[in-house]
């Protein structure tokens, strides 16, 4: 029995690091599209979550009629704040993405990426004062690294935009809400499903994005087929597959190193601002992103869990 069960939690353990894996490639496309679209990026962001709400009231559909649904999906009886919980980190959610998108149109991709994902440290305080996790010193190490990692690409990436350009100021206050979020998520995912969870982190910040960038006064509607598609992809690959990934493996692996793991998307997503933005990276960020990757390595190596009554 204790062999079976260990093997499967082995095998949940590698599917949650799968789905981190994908969500991380997912994620690195954020900056990308928001440079390219032809509405607002605050807009862009809005039309991220309308579009998911289809595909997610389809899933609800089909999980409705699901009678053998997987274990580690099975929602507990929840206590009597979680629903506002729920609804206060969805609030979070919104106003990351807020912050986020806007940073991203005003500083380069490496530093949008990096600055609003440097959040590690915070979530691993949050998480070990809030959830009572407890980490190893492989992870210790690894966040570290991490972190010395991002902010030396930060400092490197900064001379070419000028000290701390406005969208960094957004930037660090995106990773402050985002920090909010993850702890929040960790402790939520012991309670409700994946697929509750991702619907009210779709259906409560819509609205709250249109309104923001109708204020801002941002381009709301695209002026082609292609930027209708780009949207239409923008929203299922990264909201619905990539946010759908990320909140399944937070049921399954501590909240400090979900947020220490996708420290990958910067990285890749510099390398795509490079590619395709021509926003070249010198020899220097290339190895302070072989230090940031060598760090999630460590930390998921040391990454443990325990949880207390």
């Amino acid at each position: 029995m204790t062999v079976e069960s260990d093997s499967n939690a082995a095998r949940s353990r590698v599917l949650a690091l799968a789905a981190l894996g994908i969500a991380t490639v997912c994620f690195s496309l954020v900056p990308i599209v928001v440079r390219v679209s032809e509405t607002g990026p605050v807009a862009t962001a809005f039309w991220r979550f309308a579009f998911s709400i289809l595909p997610l009231l389809v899933w609800l559909q089909i999980a409705a009629r699901r009678d053998n649904q997987r274990q580690n999906e099975q929602p507990q009886v929840a206590p009597p704040l979680a629903n506002r919980t729920l609804f206060w980190i969805s609030v979070a959610l919104a106003c990351d993405m807020i912050l986020w998108h806007a940073a991203i149109a005003s500083t380069s991709v490496v530093n949008s990426m990096l600055i609003a994902y440097s959040n590690p440290i915070f979530v691993a305080l949050g998480a070990w004062f809030f959830l009572k996790e407890r980490f190893g010193a492989q992870f210790l190490i690894g966040l570290m690294l991490a972190m010395l990692g991002s902010f030396l690409l930060i400092s490197h990436g900064s001379a070419a935009f000028g000290a701390f350009a406005s969208g960094d100021y957004l930037s660090i206050m995106s990773a402050a809400l985002f920090a909010v979020y993850a702890v929040g998520l960790r402790s939520l995912r012991r309670h409700f499903s994946t697929l509750k969870v991702i619907t009210w982190n779709t259906l409560i910040p819509a609205p709250l994005l249109l309104i923001t960038a109708i204020a801002l006064g941002e381009t709301i509607i695209p002026q082609s087929v292609g930027g209708w598609s780009l949207l239409l992809g923008y929203a299922i690959v990264v909201h619905v597959v990539g946010q759908g990934l990320f909140t399944y493996a937070f049921a399954l692996l501590p909240a400090a190193f979900n947020v220490v793991a996708i420290l990958g998307s910067p990285v890749l997503a510099a390398m795509l601002g490079w590619i395709l933005l021509d926003e070249s990276m010198t020899p220097l960020q290339l190895l302070y992103g072989l230090v940031v990757l060598i760090g999630i390595y460590f930390a998921h190596r040391g990454s443990t869990l325990s949880r207390t009554a």
